[in-house]
């Protein structure tokens, strides 16, 4: 019962998160690092939004313990690789709209699985995956 209900709970994550990182590298990124111009925005863009929302949630899960060295070197590592990954995306500006459509697209359908996931997993297994509280 704990495999099937972890391996939901892995797939949600990997629908949810994953997807558009693949997507957003695949039709945004794939062809810079094919070339030697400099550009993959977008790409850089979607992963950062991606990121910041997966950090939210570990965020969460870790605000909720006591105070500890774990929690303050993980906070300050989170606001450095915010500050970085922004930085970043200041020195690649190109845009491309009809990409942009595709990947948010996938993304929202990613999200659907994803969503599709968690369901079955709450519905099966309701009183163990709200002893994780991973969702």
């Amino acid at each position: 019962m704990k495999v099937k209900a972890w391996l939901l709970i892995i797939l949600t994550y990997i629908f949810t998160f994953l997807t558009p990182v693949l997507a957003a590298f695949f039709l945004l990124a794939d062809d810079v690092y094919k070339s030697e111009s400099k550009g993959g925005f977008l790409f850089y863009l979607i992963l950062t939004i991606v990121s910041i929302v997966f950090a939210t949630y570990i965020t969460r899960v870790v605000n909720k313990q006591k105070a500890n060295h774990f929690k303050t070197i993980f906070k300050a590592g989170l606001f450095y690789g915010i500050m970085w990954l922004m930085l970043s995306l200041l020195d690649y500006v190109t845009f491309n709209i009809e990409q942009l459509d595709l990947v948010i697209y996938i993304s929202m359908g990613g999200y659907f699985i994803g969503a599709l996931t968690k369901s079955l997993a709450v519905h099966k297994y309701y009183d163990y995956v709200r002893e994780l509280g991973v969702f």
